[in-house]
């Protein structure tokens, strides 16, 4: 039997029960029901836009309530209730009990409940800016300007911004698209790497791979465990992410940009690289192991490699071109984290890329043939948690 035909056997094997399994399907259901809760529920209870009410006593504010409403409406974030009283002391009862959240007074003096720095008051925000656009207003009032000239003047960009890259700097959706590439590739290394673990040591405690081992070579049924354990994983996630862009886009509760396709396809690229380094690492960890509740302790390390990988990408995102970045870019355990941050703030060159990939790729296959040995001098070792030197020296070479 050839190699790829054992490690096609394995995979389907993989595949086949493990997606009839009620664990998996119960796995999927939840999540989704999760995703759907996350995305319905807050339009459900949400009943709009946010309402702030203000008072005003004096005809002398309307020109600053006028403006206000000018800084509130755009978005359709905020709703402006004015309430108008006739005397101070009703007016402030009114700020004491919350029915306004300020008070303004003949344009000129502002009453607020004054609750310390922790706590925002959107109402006293709005008019403090809009006196301050009137105040501007009157400055220019010579060369005829509107209120929403003034506006405009002062939250615009006067500058015209070029970038040396050729992106847009107004676009952030190649840095959003950095930071949630980073987060998927750390949820679903994290996630996932446990179900092949968990397959491991669930096959080596029942010993199934005692009948398996004795037809094919043990790193042919490693890497058919880890590709098939893998294939599902990622569709379960590609489900997943697709489940909460389509809610999303169906209620309206995010604004999705146009995610670049080059990024996307890196993004994509790497996880499946990353997740093919530390699945084959789980494996390997997992064989060690002959009971489900040894498992965790003995993929401590696996786990602080892809946590200390992470916070290392952290610093990338504030310096990609900096030398952390450069070296993390070429160490296999944080290529997947680094290389796709890097892409999409375009500070990482084409041949990084290529050669990234190729060592990621060559350690990749050399930690199969590693944990194939490891799989073989512990796959009959029952009992408690075998040393991986042990392991390694009781294996004959594959």
């Amino acid at each position: 039997m050839t190699s790829w035909r054992a490690i096609g056997l394995v995979w389907r094997r993989e595949v086949t029960e493990r997606i009839r399994s009620k664990v998996f399907m119960i796995g999927t259901a939840a999540t989704l029901l999760i995703i759907t809760a996350i995305f319905v529920i807050p339009q459900l209870v949400n009943p709009g836009p946010d309402e702030v009410s203000i008072g005003v006593i004096g005809a002398d504010s309307a020109p600053i309530i006028a403006t206000a409403r000018l800084l509130a409406g755009p978005d359709d974030s905020i709703e402006l209730k004015v309430l108008e009283y006739d005397d101070m002391a009703g007016a402030e009862a009114a700020v004491e009990d919350g029915t306004i959240e300020a008070l303004l007074i003949d344009g000129t003096d502002l009453v607020t409940l004054g609750q310390g720095s922790f706590s925002s008051n959107v109402g006293s925000e709005l008019l403090q800016e809009a006196a301050a656009a009137n105040a501007v207003e009157q400055l220019v009032a010579e060369t005829g300007m509107t209120s929403e000239q003034v506006i405009e003047l002062m939250t615009g960009e006067l500058l015209e911004t070029r970038t040396l890259s050729g992106v847009s700097a107004d676009d952030p959706t190649r840095e959003i698209v950095a930071y949630a590439g980073l987060m998927l590739m750390y949820m679903a290394i994290l996630m996932y790497g446990t179900w092949t673990l968990a397959g491991v040591t669930e096959e080596k405690s029942n010993r199934v791979v005692e009948i398996l081992v004795s037809t094919i070579q043990p790193w042919q049924l490693l890497t058919g465990k880890v590709t098939g354990i893998g294939t599902l994983a990622i569709g379960q996630f590609a489900l997943t992410v697709g489940y909460g862009l389509a809610l999303s886009r169906l209620t309206g509760s995010v604004d999705l940009a146009d995610v670049p396709l080059d990024s996307a396809a890196m993004v994509i690229l790497w996880f499946v690289l990353g997740f093919a380094i530390y699945s084959v690492m789980f494996a390997g960890v997992g064989a060690l192991v002959s009971r489900a509740e040894d498992a965790s302790s003995a993929s401590t390390p696996v786990t602080i490699a892809a946590v200390g990988s992470f916070m290392i990408t952290i610093v990338t995102l504030n310096e990609p071109s900096g030398l952390t970045a450069q070296i993390a870019t070429f160490v296999p355990f944080t290529a997947p984290y680094v290389v796709p941050v890097r892409f999409a703030l375009d500070a990482i060159a084409w041949w990084e890329i290529v050669f990234a990939a190729l060592i990621t790729i060559a350690t990749a296959y050399l930690l199969i043939r590693v944990a194939g040995r490891i799989y073989r001098g512990a796959l009959l070792s029952y009992g408690a948690r075998l040393k991986l030197r042990e392991a390694w020296s009781s294996a004959t070479d594959t």
